[in-house]
């Protein structure tokens, strides 16, 4: 019994704490994944914040439908 519940736990990703109320992504993956969005669209000048906000969403609800969000 011990074996299968270690082979269902998971540690926790780095720099990331467990559980739903803290589950927030950090600044750093925010800022990474912005980066990433930002030169994806171009690199344009202005509203940094776009990119951020379409992270940290991304980061927050994986899986969803990005267009969506986009919208």
């Amino acid at each position: 019994m011990q074996r299968k519940l270690e082979q269902t736990m998971r540690p926790a990703s780095p720099g990331r704490a467990m559980g739903p109320e803290t589950a927030r992504p950090n600044s750093r993956e925010i800022a990474a994944l912005a980066h990433e969005l930002w030169m994806a669209r171009g690199c344009p000048e202005g509203s940094p914040e776009t990119d951020w906000f379409q992270a940290e969403e991304q980061l927050l609800h994986p899986g969803e439908d990005q267009a969506v969000m986009a919208a």
